[in-house]
């Protein structure tokens, strides 16, 4: 399966989250690179639990990661297997592998109709439904 390759971002859950209003600058800015990066992580909406490669991947020095990460790191939770992920974000990761799951299916079950109406080894014909 491949990844989605965008997540929905709820402007007005953002803007009137606390936690979020509670953040300096720096750990906002950390926050939703951590977020955008995880989506593109394996598996999906996870990062890897080790303080170099996040402040790395937050676009942030070592020095000012340690002054933001207690801001940052109390909204991701360990999978118990090395990676941390944000609940929300791996909600909507799971809400889009089912949707994308759900839509293949019917894809593949509207293509076997119109193959069975056409006629299997009728190539020809089956090049307009590509």
């Amino acid at each position: 399966m491949t990844k989605p390759r965008a997540f929905l971002f709820d402007v007005d859950d953002w803007l009137g989250s606390f936690t979020v209003e509670e953040m300096s600058g720096d750990a906002v800015k950390a926050y939703m690179y951590l977020l955008c990066r995880s989506w593109h992580e394996t598996p999906i909406a996870t990062l890897p639990n080790d303080e170099a490669r996040l402040a790395k991947m937050a676009k942030l020095s070592p020095d000012k990661w340690d002054h933001v990460k207690n801001e940052v790191l109390p909204n991701f939770e360990s999978d118990g297997n090395g990676r941390i992920f944000n609940a929300r974000l791996k909600k909507e990761a799971d809400y889009c592998a089912a949707k994308s799951f759900a839509g293949k299916s019917g894809w593949t079950a509207k293509r076997r109709k119109k193959q069975a109406k056409v006629g299997k080894d009728n190539v020809t014909n089956l090049k307009q439904y590509r």
